[in-house]
């Protein structure tokens, strides 16, 4: 479903599409680490553990097992995000956008948790979401577009990702996207 949506983005924005594979730091674990260091670096001192009831599962979790980082750790952790960084530079001076899929699993509830089995495998629960860490810790502008449903009526989206401070590209081809395959608006109604 996500294959077929970027290709039919790539033909309504005239985009020369490049199936290369992209060669990067491991985003899980580099968000497993950094992500974690980001959160810490974002409460206040009042904050933990009294937001905790507060945020996602994951969240939650994340700040549970790395309330004792070691400096020598945190640094690791911002050593492998550079690392991360400089991949994604490397890729974005060869491509201009990458279409992923969203999400490496069928949608599952905002809150959460993810799935914790992939493809029969029992894998760490970030592992659903592997595609939107690189936006999250290179600062890549992405955006999330409807691509289809599944056979279970599941949303699938596909996620346009662009060059750091290149914002308006992703926009832009979002904005393409529903205007050669517009997106039906299925969202329920609160209102009786």
């Amino acid at each position: 479903i996500a294959e077929s949506a970027a290709q039919a983005l790539i033909a309504a924005a005239q985009l020369h599409g490049d199936n290369e594979p992209v060669h990067l730091t491991d985003p899980v674990k580099t968000w497993l680490s950094c992500g974690a260091a980001d959160l810490w670096l974002d409460l206040e001192d009042d904050m933990w553990p009294a937001v905790a009831d507060d945020l996602t599962i994951y969240s939650r979790e994340v700040l549970e097992q790395t309330a004792d980082m070691s400096v020598s750790r945190f640094a690791r952790t911002y050593k492998r995000r550079a690392q991360l960084e400089a991949d994604a530079a490397v890729v974005f001076d060869e491509v201009d956008v990458l279409l992923t899929p969203t999400t490496a699993v069928p949608a599952f509830a905002a809150g959460g948790p993810p799935p914790d089995t992939i493809d029969g495998q029992k894998v760490h629960m970030a592992m659903s979401t592997p595609f939107t860490m690189l936006a999250n810790l290179c600062w890549n502008p992405s955006i999330s577009i409807p691509a289809g449903m599944t056979s279970a009526g599941l949303p699938v989206g596909v996620q346009i990702t662009a060059r750091r401070h290149q914002d308006q590209v992703a926009l832009r081809l979002a904005r393409v996207m529903e205007q050669a395959r517009p997106w039906a608006r299925i969202a329920g109604s609160s209102r009786r």
